[in-house]
């Protein structure tokens, strides 16, 4: 599914959304008794889980600017030993 209209936080959401109605048809053909609310209000998602995808996000996107020749990536030498004497 790919929806460019969609911002991240809008898509964050959606995607707790989807997760819940999937858990939700999982229960009942397993004949677990949980409704939509209990699923979405227990639902466990670790924080860093969404900070791994926010993180991975903008990696692609500096390395596709520096791709597209958008960003420079800055260089700096340090430690140099002069070769002369």
């Amino acid at each position: 599914m790919s929806n460019s209209s969609i911002s991240p936080e809008q898509w964050g959401m959606k995607r707790i959304d989807l997760m819940v109605e999937l858990l939700h048809k999982m229960s009942r053909v397993l004949d677990y008794d949980f409704d939509k609310t209990h699923i979405k209000n227990s639902f466990y998602s670790p924080m860093a889980h969404g900070a791994i995808e926010d993180e991975q996000v903008a990696l692609r996107r500096g390395l596709l600017e520096v791709l597209e020749g958008k960003r420079q990536i800055p260089i700096s030498f340090s430690n140099i030993e002069s070769s002369e004497k």
